[in-house]
């Protein structure tokens, strides 16, 4: 019963924003729509595709509104959404915005595994692949079975014979 009024009041669903709010500005940032997180000392910069914001607070504290999503951590101070990401090449990971962040060879070479990771998710990596080429088999043999009852009526060499 529980479980039941959780789910109605949406309390078991993924928050959708991120509030920020700092002495200059107060904002509700759309999850998906965050390209990555940097930390500069003790404030936070969101960068999104329209704008930067920073303000004052803890990693671990947005950490928590993001599980469950396609975000990941290469190193302490950044935070990246795979979703965003168009490339990565030598050490820049490239976003659909046009912007870039620069990152050591070892952060690189996490991230480059990480994004590999993601990416098998999706065609031609994905689950469906071997499904398909099942199904591509099967009607290739029943295509050649219908031929040979086709040739068997008819009285003529099949392919098994």
């Amino acid at each position: 019963m529980r479980n039941n009024i959780d789910e109605l009041f949406g309390k078991n669903k993924l928050p959708e924003y991120i509030s920020v709010v700092s002495a200059s500005q107060c904002a509700r940032i759309k999850i998906e729509n965050i390209e990555c997180i940097e930390q500069e000392g003790r404030k936070l910069h969101i960068i999104t595709a329209e704008k930067d914001y920073a303000f004052y607070e803890n990693m671990n504290t947005v950490i928590r509104s993001l599980a469950g999503r396609a975000f990941f951590r290469p190193m302490k101070g950044l935070i990246v959404n795979m979703d965003q990401i168009k490339d990565i090449t030598g050490c820049n990971v490239n976003f659909y915005s046009g912007q870039c962040v620069a990152m050591g060879k070892n952060s690189i070479s996490k991230m480059r595994a990480e994004y590999k990771r993601y990416l098998m998710k999706y065609p031609p990596y994905s689950l469906w692949e071997p499904a398909a080429r099942v199904a591509e088999v099967d009607i290739n043999n029943y295509d050649a079975v219908k031929w040979n009852e086709d040739k068997e009526k008819k009285g003529k060499k099949t392919i098994r014979d």
